[in-house]
């Protein structure tokens, strides 16, 4: 326990929660279960583990739209809707806060420890992070075309210059 709130201490900037981009690290660096490392320098990392990573990346993503969900009624319903603040600056809401990342890791990386009331109540949840999980995995895609467009094209610019 001691050693998982360290590696979180680590990679949250002293804010008590962490950024989606660093939640990567933190699966690589908390030891097994709730992570991937199985001793001091080695990973388990299979087919399993990257499907529960793109599950994880899922739900955390499903909790920060839920957050900015929650935020945008909360600035709807009162006087600062008509105050033209940029809602995306806010950089705490693209982060998860502890409590929330040990529970979702809790719900993936040990099922059987989760009591069946808690499974049944986490239905509807599962199928919103089912669809976030395939929106994730178009967007990787995407992302990964234009990337190859790029590199081909910096390739050919380079090709041309020798």
């Amino acid at each position: 326990l001691e050693e998982i709130a360290r590696v979180f201490q680590t990679l949250d900037r002293q804010q008590a929660a962490i950024s989606l981009f660093v939640l990567p690290d933190l699966l690589y660096y908390l030891p097994m279960p709730l992570g991937y490392r199985k001793g001091r320098h080695t990973l388990n990392r299979g087919i399993r583990e990257r499907a529960e990573t793109l599950l994880l990346r899922a739900e955390f993503n499903q909790i920060v739209l839920d957050q900015r969900n929650e935020l945008l009624r909360k600035r709807v319903r009162t006087w600062r809707r008509f105050v033209p603040l940029p809602f995306a600056a806010d950089e705490r809401v693209k982060m998860v806060d502890f409590e929330e990342v040990m529970r979702t890791l809790l719900f993936w990386r040990k099922p059987d420890m989760v009591p069946h009331y808690v499974k049944l109540a986490r239905h509807d949840r599962v199928f919103k992070v089912a669809r976030m999980a395939s929106a994730l995995v178009i967007a990787d895609f995407l992302r990964m075309v234009v990337g190859l467009k790029k590199t081909r094209l910096v390739k050919k610019k380079i090709a041309h210059r020798v």
